[in-house]
């Protein structure tokens, strides 16, 4: 089984390994600009918020 490891690792695990990079940056990207979009929202609407209070 070890010796089969390295090879099944470079033939499979470099398209599967790049093809989760690949979503792993697109979902850090995407909750990001999620997280940075749901954050200014916040900021915002509590910003309003103070003001229509004061």
């Amino acid at each position: 089984m070890e010796a089969n490891g390295p090879n099944l690792g470079g033939r499979f695990g470099n398209k599967f390994g790049d093809e989760m990079k690949v979503s792993e940056y697109a979902r850090i990207l995407v909750l990001s600009l999620l997280g940075n979009g749901v954050m200014g929202n916040l900021q915002e609407n509590s910003m309003t918020l103070h003001r229509v209070e004061k």
